[in-house]
Parts: structure tokens; C-alpha cells; sequence
């Protein structure tokens, strides 16, 4: 690409986490000319770079049924990322069931994905300014490996999953009201294979040597994320007291893993059934669960998610409870109706301030706990859908009405 090139397309979304490449998928299979663009090297967001580990949010709360959810592209995609990762669905405590993944294989999963429905994907894509003109986004400028670009599309989605779009175009955005939790994953390897009881030895251990003085107490943070056990090796969480938007992550990430290299050199010579164990792996990035959001036209509020709301333009199923990280230890779970589920209204995914730009995942419009339940994979991918047939709706002169119903019917049970 040459310094200050221009590029034409009809739908542009940034962000390629597991929200926005849904979005690109769905826009672009609906007829689009679809550009996506990310600042990771990879695809996948969070969901590979933060090595999340686990799928939430596919299937109804239910204490001895698997359900899922929704149909369509979502579950397809789901389900192929289970296939590659070799995984099954897992069932956790008061009937919450979710899937593991293996976040490498999710990552070579989604650049397949992007190849085979013809996406122009540009990784390691820095966008650094947003132009409005007659109501609507009409110019994007990013970097891409020093290169400049502007982007001249018909839509926008934006899948960033912190109000991107907003902030650099100067409009209206809704700050967190309060920072929750984040973590760091990493994964080990040489873990015993024959252990039951291996998650609760790893844990003792740990609270032996925060008893004997011989662990910091922060130690105790660190968790096994479940489903992840397989083969001897297994993906742990670090928990991390909410961060504020000013923290230096490059900074916090060093100290965290300091910690944890201290916690690995005790349980290698203090626990003799974990002297094999080492390092495998450590994400590139901190997992953050929550920011600021761009201003939509609907508000997915915290009553409508309590209660499982169900408004006539709902066009994604939420069934994760609200989970909401007010520590770093363990989260407030807060839960509905076994197997009720809430919808979210399509306004939450469309701009109140530019006429052509568009939402997904943790972008939607949400009070906090609302978006403490609704930023969870499975529904994050679809709003991807949704968000991805608004955009083309609009781009091909379809009446929102109408594409509400498209998308109702293609993933809504």
C-alpha cells in the first residue's frame, strides 16, 4: 500500500474480534464490498489475544439440558470453532453451560473464514481519525505498517469494542460508571494427567504459600479457567483490581507476570505432584471487560436484561447472567429465570449521532450491568450478524423494519 492511498468499499468495520469478523461475514454474504480492519496482527479480539478460553453465552441456563440459544451463522460458527479445537460443551455451576476453545486454533479458524467469504482483511491497521460529512462517517484514516489510508465508506461498523468510532469523530460517548475486573490468561504445561483433584491441589498449594509468607496474597487470584484441562496442560486466569483508563497496561501486564513466575517457581518446589509444570504461554494482551460506549438510539438498560425483556425489534438472545467483576477475585453473578433470555433491541446497535454507522458487541448502547451480561461471546457474535445486515439493509435501500425481520428469522429461535 502507498503512502496516502485511497480506498473505496461499501461497508468498513473495525475491530476483528469475534463480534466484528461476524459483522464482515454477514455484510459481506448480504452482497457487500466488505473491508475489515484490525490493530492485532491476528483476528480473533479479546477472544484469541486475551486468550479468553471459553465460549459464554450459547446456551440457555438449564440444570440437565444442553440448549442453544440461537441459530444460524452464530451457532455455525461455534460449532466449527468447537470441532477445531477438539472441544465440548462444558457445564459449570447453576446450569451455566458455555465451550471451550483453543484460542490458536479460533485464530487460524477466523482468517479461513475471512478467505472463504471474500473479506479485504488489513491486520496491524492503526485507524487514527474519523471525518463526518452530512450526518454520516465519510472518510476513516488509519496506518497501516507506517502507510497512510483513507477510507472513503458507505457504512461503518464499529466493533472495537471501545467506542472508536465516537471518540475520534468527536461524538457523544457513555463512560463506564464503573471498572470492573480485568485478567491476564496464561497456560502451563507438563500438568499431571491422571488428577482429579488437580485444580484443587494447584490451589492449595498456592494458599499454603501465601499462608507461609512465602506467596503475596495476589497469588490468590489466580484461577483455572474451566474446560481448559486436557492432555496435561490448561489455561489459568490472573485476576487484576479494575484498571482505570489512564493505567499503563504495559506496565501492569510486567508486574502480573512477575507474580506468576514467582507462583510457578514455589508449586515446582514446594508441590512435589507439580514439579513438571511451566510456562506454555502468555497472552499479548489483558483481558478488559468493559469501557466506554458509543451513544445508540435504544438502551439496552439493566432492568430489561433482570426481567428478559423481549421487545418486538430484539434481534440478539442474551442468556449469560449479569457478570459483573467488582473484584479481582470472583465476580457478582447475578441471574434470571432458568432457560428466560432477553433481547436485544436493534437501536443498540445503531448510532444516535451519524447516519451511516453501525455497532457490535461490546460496543452496544448498555447501562453496566446490562453490558456485563451481554459482552459475552455468543451474543457478541450475534450482534455481529445483526449489525452486519443492518449496515448492507441500508446500503441496498432496505427499510429497517425490514431487515430487523431478516435478521429475526436467520438467528432468533
Amino acid at each position: 500500500m502507498t503512502t496516502n492511498s485511497i480506498q473505496q468499499t461499501d461497508i468498513l468495520v473495525i475491530g476483528a474480534g469475534m463480534a466484528g469478523v461476524s459483522a464482515a461475514i454477514a455484510a459481506s454474504q448480504e452482497g457487500a464490498k466488505t473491508l475489515l480492519v484490525d490493530c492485532s496482527a491476528v483476528p480473533g479480539g479479546l477472544a484469541t489475544a486475551a486468550m479468553v478460553g471459553t465460549f459464554c453465552g450459547l446456551f440457555a441456563r438449564h440444570q440437565t439440558q444442553t440448549q442453544w440459544a440461537f441459530k444460524g451463522q452464530a451457532r455455525a460458527l461455534a460449532e466449527k470453532a468447537a470441532s477445531v479445537s477438539g472441544s465440548e460443551t462444558a457445564s459449570w455451576k447453576n446450569g451455566l453451560r458455555f465451550l471451550p476453545y483453543d484460542p490458536q486454533a479460533l485464530s487460524n479458524l477466523l482468517k479461513q473464514e475471512i478467505c472463504e467469504n471474500h473479506i479485504h482483511y488489513l491486520p496491524r491497521a492503526q485507524v487514527k481519525g474519523i471525518c463526518m460529512a452530512a450526518g454520516g462517517v465519510s472518510e476513516v484514516h488509519a496506518q497501516i505498517d507506517g502507510a497512510t489510508s483513507t477510507i472513503r465508506p458507505a457504512c461503518v461498523i464499529d466493533a472495537s469494542g471501545h467506542a472508536l468510532s465516537h471518540e475520534l469523530a468527536g461524538l457523544p460517548t457513555m463512560p463506564a460508571i464503573a471498572h470492573q475486573a480485568a485478567a491476564l490468561a496464561f497456560s502451563l504445561e507438563g500438568l499431571p494427567t491422571d488428577m482429579d483433584t488437580l485444580p484443587l491441589q494447584i490451589m492449595t498449594g498456592i494458599h499454603r504459600g501465601v499462608q507461609a509468607g512465602k506467596l503475596s496474597a495476589e497469588a490468590r487470584r489466580i484461577t483455572i479457567t474451566p474446560g481448559s484441562l486436557n492432555k496435561g496442560a490448561g489455561l489459568f486466569k490472573f485476576g487484576i483490581p479494575p484498571p482505570s483508563p489512564a493505567t499503563d497496561l504495559g506496565s501492569l501486564k510486567a508486574v502480573t507476570e512477575r507474580v506468576i513466575d514467582d507462583v510457578l517457581i514455589y508449586l515446582r518446589r514446594e508441590e512435589p505432584l507439580l514439579r513438571s509444570i511451566a510456562l506454555r504461554e502468555t497472552a499479548p494482551e489483558i483481558g478488559i471487560r468493559t469501557g466506554s460506549r458509543p451513544v445508540g438510539q435504544v438502551l439496552l438498560t439493566d432492568h430489561a436484561v433482570r426481567n428478559g425483556l423481549k421487545p418486538e425489534d430484539g434481534i440478539a438472545a442474551g442468556v449469560w447472567p449479569i457478570e459483573f467483576w467488582d473484584t479481582a477475585e470472583r465476580p457478582d453473578m447475578e441471574y434470571f429465570e432458568e432457560e428466560d433470555y432477553y433481547l436485544i433491541p436493534a437501536g443498540s446497535l445503531v448510532s444516535a449521532c451519524a447516519n451511516n454507522l453501525f455497532f457490535a458487541g461490546r460496543n452496544l448502547y448498555a447501562e453496566d450491568r446490562a453490558h456485563a451480561s451481554a459482552r459475552v461471546i455468543g451474543t457478541c457474535m450475534q450482534m455481529g450478524l445483526a449489525s452486519g445486515i443492518l449496515a448492507a439493509s441500508q446500503l441496498h435501500g432496505t427499510d429497517m423494519p425490514s431487515a430487523i425481520a431478516t435478521i429475526r428469522e436467520r438467528q432468533l429461535l
